[in-house]
């Protein structure tokens, strides 16, 4: 089994983050601090895990290679992360590609 993302430490190792070491439970992390920030941000209230969606989906379309996105997600074959997430890439995140390939055959 593979260990979990560096991002998936981090959030883990926040959630234990209380003074007294005790984890923070997902309800009262969600109650007490997520929707609270988001609602003073003025963003669409949306579910904590709805984040990973969003990152994984910038980083497709901004033309990240996906062994690397795969990686950051911890997902063991690239094909997970194709199937998750493969319809957030943008068909123009490939016109970079297809402009190198131009110039290669001219």
């Amino acid at each position: 089994m593979r260990s979990p993302c560096r991002r998936c430490a981090v959030a883990a190792s926040l959630a234990r983050a209380r003074p007294a070491g005790n984890p923070i439970r997902y309800r009262y992390f969600t109650e007490k601090v997520w929707h609270p920030t988001l609602k003073a941000a003025k963003i669409v209230p949306r579910k904590f895990h709805s984040t990973r969606h969003t990152y994984a989906a910038s980083l497709l379309s901004a033309g990240a290679d996906i062994r690397f996105v795969a990686d950051q997600f911890g997902h063991a074959r690239i094909t997970l992360t194709i199937d998750t997430y493969g319809r957030h890439i943008q068909k123009s995140a490939h016109d970079h590609v297809v402009a190198a390939l131009d110039k290669l055959v001219k």
